[in-house]
């Protein structure tokens, strides 16, 4: 005897309709054909993150000499970031390292690092805030 779900009986069927190969073929080009509309949300998304970040690094004053830290220190954090990683790829050929960008903008008086944390929208002091990634 089988048993179904009294509550919600037309889950087991679409469950069974995807596990078939058909299903799985459908399942697969109704992916492909969202695509196109998923991506430009997505796009524009991580643009208006870009442009926030960008935003509250240039607005921001340094803790250390007062200076504002405009665009410039953005550019110098990533001009950091990529030498490091082209020495990480040069010095461990073939290996898919997982490191995360965690100074985000460097201040060009007194060199001070700094940290964007998205959820708060706002700049830490790298140091203050280390976090440790597995």
């Amino acid at each position: 005897m089988e048993t179904t779900n009294p509550i919600r009986p037309w889950r087991a069927e679409i469950a069974s309709w995807v596990v078939t190969p058909i299903g799985q073929i459908v399942f697969v080009a109704l992916f492909l054909l969202s695509l196109p509309l998923i991506l430009p949300f997505v796009s524009f998304g991580a643009w208006k993150r870009s442009k926030r970040q960008t935003k509250r690094i240039a607005q921001t004053i340094c803790v250390s000499c007062g200076q504002q830290l405009g665009i410039e220190a953005e550019r110098i954090a990533d001009e950091k970031w990529l030498k490091a990683m082209q020495e990480n790829r040069k010095n461990n050929p073939g290996i898919r390292s997982r490191i995360y960008q965690l100074v985000h903008a460097i201040c060009q008086n007194c060199g001070a690092e700094y940290r964007y944390l998205e959820d708060d929208d706002a700049l830490v002091i790298a140091e203050a805030h280390t976090t440790t990634y597995p």
